[in-house]
């Protein structure tokens, strides 16, 4: 390669629509392949073909973007152009005119493709022709749109010009790649958004020739466009035999950051999960997950997993949970069988699950102890006391005696391994076994907390009678498999109790979820928890079981129940 500086711009703007919901929370150039964010792959690419300085444009998530840019080394030699407006491809080089003029000729690179083309050798061939601009093209049906004649001239795009095509000349695929002279500039507008497609249109039409085509053989390059085509790109999925005919479809979100995909090819299917950049669970996830698969406790088998990537492979467990079994079933009798099925699987989670619960130090040195539970009492009274139902704090601090004695006599009851969401939406029932999902939080914790996750979920309010005596079925099933014996009244004490804590702790979790998150769905199911947390306190103050009275928060939740 030619010693002359260059420079090259990056194009990092994009909204990635067709990667949603990948894109909601982390920018299409920040997706990781092989370990390395599409950006920075790019970025070394360009830098070992000798270029020092680089323009990367942003608009969506830009703050994300710029701060990978600034924390790479060498971050001296990169420069971002920020668009609060996206500018199109041809704005985005307009806007960079002046810094890209400056060299001889520059390159362009899309941020979202996977290549092994060198920036070098087309650079070289962009001098070497005396061409305005020379696009990087490859053979890739169905996107063929870049009409090239034999001897490397571009003559039409998109079929724009109604160019005829010569003997031998061939549409390929802009991958895009492409050098360009700063005369280039000369057909493009010099503010506003603009298409790269219609400079160079023009500079085909006023000057034929100009523009030409690159195409090398044996090309490796990838679009990552959509989710099929991400997830087909990942070494995690390929090795799994999974990459050719893939389809991918996101499957229903919940309250996590983490992403699934369902992927399918051929007769084989998977679920692909992806987990955010900083996600702290996602060793706890594989460590917890493969402890609790090998002893048959209802989470899916982890087929693979690729840590640099985030990329988890999981058996498929199908889309029917509990929550959506128990809102179409009109037969209540069928309804109260498959819950003493989950209850079943519950009471071995608790008991086998314990016994061996050394062997899992993710789980094991985790607990749901007093702080973990004032934890949650004072997430429930910020989160949603505070912040959802405009409650002032100085009217919150009165309840921390109370949150004090509940929190006290939950933690008193006996340890046993918790999963610590164990409500409808994170169980599933496939060919008539149960399954769990989300079960990284797997950790020490009250023996009731599991239990009354389910029995007073909010997604699903099950009728009294059938709760009491799912309730009784968890008691006897629990001393029959080699767990606590708990007399029948001490065994509902500690459901009781257990219970407004774990309700509280749904509600601020609802809170945060619709607030900070912005996922609204979780506001519907704001009244129904409302209504369990009032049941649950007259309960307690008609059973005078501990921790006794706790008549601020009956007050207060009384008060927030007139609303709905």
């Amino acid at each position: 390669m030619t010693s002359v500086p260059v420079r090259a711009m990056v194009l990092a703007a994009g909204l990635g629509t067709r990667l949603r919901p990948l894109t909601e929370r982390v920018p299409k150039p920040l997706l990781p392949v092989a370990g390395r964010p599409l950006l920075g792959r790019v970025i070394e690419r360009l830098r070992a073909a000798g270029v020092e300085e680089i323009a990367v444009n942003t608009h969506h998530l830009a703050g994300e973007v710029e701060a990978f840019v600034r924390s790479l080394p060498d971050a001296e030699g990169l420069r971002v152009f920020h668009e609060p407006e996206i500018l199109g491809t041809g704005g985005a080089l307009a806007n960079a005119r002046t810094f890209l003029a400056a060299s001889e000729s520059f390159l362009l690179h899309n941020s979202d493709v996977v290549t092994d083309a060198d920036p070098g050798a087309l650079l070289d061939a962009h001098r070497d022709a005396g061409a305005l601009a020379t696009l990087l093209v490859t053979e890739h049906a169905p996107e063929n749109k870049v009409l090239v004649a034999p001897d490397g001239t571009v003559l039409d795009i998109l079929g724009r010009l109604d160019a005829d095509a010569p003997a031998g000349g061939r549409l390929l695929t802009y991958t895009g790649l492409a050098a360009f002279s700063p005369v280039f500039f000369e057909f493009l507008p010099t503010e506003g958004c603009s298409s790269l497609v219609d400079a160079l249109l023009a500079a085909v039409s006023a000057r034929p020739g100009s523009v030409r085509a690159l195409a090398p053989e044996a090309l490796e390059w990838s679009d990552l466009g959509t989710l099929a085509e991400y997830a087909a790109a990942l070494p995690v999925v390929r090795e799994r035999g999974l990459g050719k005919g893939l389809s991918a479809e996101p499957l229903a979100e919940q309250g996590s950051d983490r992403v699934f995909l369902r992927l399918r090819a051929g007769e084989e299917s998977a679920v692909l999960m992806l987990s955010p950049p900083g996600d702290a669970d996602l060793d706890r996830y594989l460590d917890i997950g493969a402890f609790l698969s090998a002893r048959d406790l209802g989470t899916p088998e982890i087929l693979a997993a690729d840590r640099a990537d985030r990329a988890v492979i999981l058996e498929d467990l199908g889309g029917r949970s509990l929550y959506a079994f128990a809102r179409e079933e009109r037969d209540a009798s069928k309804i109260e069988a498959v819950y003493r099925k989950v209850l079943d699987l519950l009471v071995a989670f608790q008991v086998r699950g314990t016994r061996d619960l050394d062997a899992c130090p993710a789980a094991a040195t985790r607990a749901l102890d007093a702080k973990g539970l004032r934890w949650e009492t004072e997430y429930f009274r910020t989160q949603f006391l505070e912040r959802y139902a405009g409650i002032d704090a100085r009217e919150t601090a009165e309840l921390e005696r109370e949150f004090a004695r509940l929190t006290e006599a939950v933690a008193a009851q006996p340890q046993v391994l918790i999963h610590r969401d164990f409500q409808s939406q994170n169980i599933l029932i496939k060919d008539g076994r149960v399954r769990l999902l989300d079960f990284q939080g797997a950790r020490r914790g009250p023996l009731a907390y599991d239990l009354v996750s389910l029995l007073k979920d909010p997604y699903v309010e099950l009728p009294h009678a059938m709760r009491n005596r799912l309730t009784e079925h968890h008691r006897i099933r629990l001393a029959a498999e080699g767990g606590p014996e708990v007399e029948a009244a001490q065994h509902a004490a500690w459901l009781l109790a257990a219970g407004l804590q774990r309700n509280m702790q749904a509600l601020g979790a609802y809170a945060f979820l619709s607030l900070e998150k912005r996922r609204a769905t979780f506001r519907e199911f704001m009244e129904p928890g409302l209504r369990l947390l009032a049941e649950g306190l007259a309960e307690m103050e008609a059973s005078g079981a501990v921790p006794g009275p706790l008549s601020r928060l009956t007050d207060l939740i009384s008060k927030l129940i007139m609303r709905y």
